[in-house]
This record gives structure tokens, sequence and C-alpha cells, in this order.
């Protein structure tokens, strides 16, 4: 894929500017980087705009990439509807390419755009135990 001009992160915080920060994910070590995480496509970064809350100890959240749009698998965890979210949208100069879908900066990332993410206008998209 060619590195497009734009790419775009979610995040249920409002920042001026988006720091590396050390992520935890299940997908190797792709998942695991200090960095700023992006897509390419807007709405796979629009679940995490929104804020989830656990509900149990098994408490899980995972977003279906496969199909347009994307589905949020939740099980005991209940999604906060009234909880804006933000999703940024970034330059892509700074950003490399680690899998298929996602790409990672090691630097300090300026948005070019903020657009406040209401999680009641996606909730089509969630799939819970607990909507």
């Amino acid at each position: 894929m060619i590195r497009p001009e734009f790419l775009y992160h979610g995040s249920r915080e409002y920042l001026e500017v988006l720091e590396p920060r050390q992520a935890v994910g299940f997908g190797g070590r792709a998942d695991c980087q200090r960095a700023v995480y992006a897509v390419a496509l807007r709405e796979l970064a629009v679940p995490f705009a929104m804020t989830f809350v656990p509900t149990g100890p098994d408490a899980a959240f995972s977003v279906d990439t496969d199909c347009s749009p994307p589905r949020v698998h939740l099980r005991n965890t209940r999604v906060m509807w009234n909880a804006k979210g933000y999703l940024y949208v970034l330059p892509a100069d700074t950003f490399e390419r680690i899998d298929d879908r996602q790409w990672v900066s090691y630097s300090p990332v300026r948005p070019v755009m903020v657009e406040e993410i209401e999680p009641a206008d996606f909730r089509a998209w969630v799939l819970s135990d607990q909507v």
C-alpha cells in the first residue's frame, strides 16, 4: 500500500499532540510498540474513540475489521453512550506501515483535524451482552 496523505486515530482523550505510548495488544510484537498507532480507513479508528467499561473479570473488547462498517464485539463490557470521543486526522509523513491495517509513528504527531465522535451514532456497530 502506498502511504496515504492522512491516517486516522481514535481516542477517548482530547489531545493537542499525540505522543507515543506503550501499546499492549494481542497481535504479537507489532501490537506492543511504544508509538502512535493509526489506520488508513476512518471507520476502523472510530471504535477506539468510544469509552468501554468492564463489568466483569472476563471483560473483552474486539473489533472485527473484515466487514464494513466494522463490528465491535463486547463481553461483560458496557458502552458509555454519552461519553464523547475524538477522531484524529493525522499527517502520514512520520508513519511506517507495520501490518495490513496499522501504521505507527515513533515521534509525536500534531493532528490536522479533530472530529468529535458521539458513540450513540455508532450503536449499530456494537454487538454486546450488555448494550
